[in-house]
């Protein structure tokens, strides 16, 4: 016996298939939403090449996902500063505006416009050692973003926990192209620089945890004021 097959072919079924349509639509339009998933594309992203921090926390570095369209998309960016044995963090005391994963590694999760922006406790400075990764929200492996590797630019560039004018002047004798007096960010070492130091004299935190050098990894290194 021959299979019966329903509507297989001509006006009829076409005229089904839209009223299907149709009723299906009315049916789920208000509760139906497309989602679409893409990864970063590091030469898409915003990455800045110096990383600015300070003390009390209160400094922005934002860093801004973008996929091969450069439609902004969302993951989770982590900054690795294992090639920055000298930096100092404050001790999170659970107002850390980022995610601590490591003694030399924090994250923050991008929104929807895909701006992931850190608020760095931290002192000291770092030439070309900083790791920007991006995680996408399908999961790892990790995706990185920077090549060549970030600076770090604090200021609290002498690292003790404090701002005074001891930072004031080290960042003054530091010349024009030096990455780690750009605590602005602003690709250059120059006025704009000194005027932010001098808007976060006195910032400070009670307590500084220098990551683990390689020789030491295992340990953290605390500071307290």
């Amino acid at each position: 016996m021959r299979s019966r097959t329903w509507l297989t072919t001509g006006p009829e079924r076409i005229a089904a298939i839209v009223a299907l349509l149709t009723l299906g639509s009315a049916a789920s339009q208000a509760d139906t939403q497309v989602i679409i998933i893409s990864v970063p594309a590091p030469w898409a992203c915003d990455v800045p090449g110096t990383i600015g921090a300070c003390p009390a926390g209160d400094i922005a570095y934002t860093v801004v996902l973008r996929d091969a369209h450069l439609y902004p998309t969302q993951g989770r960016v982590v900054l690795d500063f294992s090639g920055c044995p000298d930096l100092k963090f404050c001790v999170p005391d659970g107002t850390t505006p980022y995610i601590v994963l490591s003694p030399t590694s924090v994250a923050v999760d991008a929104n929807v416009q895909g701006e992931a922006t850190f608020w760095l406790r931290a002192g000291s400075t770092c030439v070309s050692g900083v790791h920007v990764q991006a995680i996408p929200i399908t999961g790892p492996p990790a995706i990185e973003l920077a090549d060549p590797l970030r600076n770090v630019a604090s200021v609290d560039q002498d690292g003790d926990g404090v701002v005074t004018s001891a930072d004031a002047a080290l960042l003054a004798s530091k010349g024009p192209s030096d990455p780690t007096a750009d605590v602005s960010y602003n690709n250059v070492h120059d006025a704009a620089d000194a005027a932010l130091l001098a808007a976060h004299m006195g910032h400070s935190c009670p307590a500084l945890v220098t990551p683990a050098r390689r020789s030491s990894w295992g340990g953290l290194k605390i500071i307290y004021r």
